[in-house]
């Protein structure tokens, strides 16, 4: 059964096919700009698809970050002083979703890179900043336009990660090239 049978006989709908790019778009979007610094890499089209599955693991974290720690934090609703905590706890907490990403791409790095041990690390960093921006600025965000939200998202969520990650992987040298100024 093909995927178009499938929207014949309305298994999937459009609002579905939506949903499923909006998932994995931005996966797509951070391991194809990584992939830049990998291309030359043998398999280096499974870093992508990696990717791809890792980004929605980091915003189910997310979800369920933002559901816990509202209700944890419930009670303390009048407490100003309270909203920076609840700001990294949402970060660490959703943080600790982005492990299973850094692994499936640590998996690939460890072949060619000797210091990817440094890639789990990286990839919690990045996005433990990005979304403590996010969490920190989407009170002010949810009163302006959808796009404007929408976009901060985006920008917290692939941009300031693949900043980071983007900056380790260049600063990795391939074994490969080491290799060959040994025999050289």
């Amino acid at each position: 059964m093909t995927l178009f049978t499938l929207i014949e006989i309305q298994l999937i709908t459009t609002s579905d096919l939506y949903l499923l790019i909006l998932i994995f778009l931005p996966g797509i979007t951070l391991g194809g700009a990584q992939w830049l610094c990998l291309y030359q890499l043998k398999g280096a089209y499974l870093w992508i698809i990696a990717s791809a599955f890792g980004i929605p693991i980091v915003l189910l974290g997310m979800f369920w970050s933002i559901v816990l720690i509202h209700f944890a934090s419930y009670s303390y609703a009048g407490n100003n002083y309270l909203f920076p905590v609840v700001v990294i706890l949402r970060g660490l907490f959703t943080s600790l979703f982005t492990i299973p990403m850094g692994i499936t791409q640590w998996v690939f790095l460890r072949r060619h890179h000797k210091n990817a041990g440094l890639w789990i690390p990286a990839t919690c960093a990045g996005y433990f900043l990005g979304l403590s921006s996010f969490f920190a600025a989407s009170p002010a965000l949810l009163m302006e336009s959808l796009g404007v939200f929408l976009g901060v998202l985006v920008i917290t969520l692939v941009i300031i990660p693949a900043g980071i990650t983007g900056l380790l992987l260049i600063s990795f040298k391939p074994k490969v090239a080491k290799e060959a100024t040994k025999t050289a």
